[in-house]
């Protein structure tokens, strides 16, 4: 994967060893796809809400089971 989001793979891991964390290339890389998904789920937050994917309101009488 060359990039996830929109910093570029050589960087995050610069900035992941500048954290002062001890981290291998395998964690590294790891943490990286993790990034670029964390930053789908934050795409998917900043869009408007649409009621159709929101769950149906459901009203029960009292006494109804």
């Amino acid at each position: 994967m060359a990039a996830a989001g929109s910093i570029e793979k050589a960087l995050f891991a610069a900035r992941a060893r500048e954290s002062g964390v001890p981290l291998t290339d395998e964690e590294i890389d790891t943490l990286f796809v993790g990034y670029g998904l964390l930053q789908r789920l934050v795409a998917e937050l900043d869009r408007p809400a649409d009621a159709v994917l929101e769950p149906a309101p459901v009203f029960r009488p009292v006494g109804t089971p």
